[in-house]
């Protein structure tokens, strides 16, 4: 999490828009939310992005602490 570049960051809150808009539903997090938690949350913050050539398409964020995922 604490190497993704802004760009990515901004696909992975954009993706996580779309997510909560097309399931009907509000999404809670803000953009500056996952800024905070990639700075935060060093070691602890894990995304998954998957591309279609250099366009990222879908995202996972999960994160690890106390030896779990």
């Amino acid at each position: 999490g604490s190497e993704l570049a802004e760009h990515e960051l901004d696909a992975v809150h954009a993706l996580y828009l779309d997510t909560f808009d097309r399931k009907g539903n509000t999404a809670a997090l803000s953009r500056d939310f996952f800024s905070l938690i990639r700075e935060r949350m060093t070691g602890q913050l894990h995304v998954a992005l998957a591309r279609s050539t250099t366009r990222i398409v879908a995202v996972a964020v999960f994160f690890s602490g106390g030896g779990t995922l």
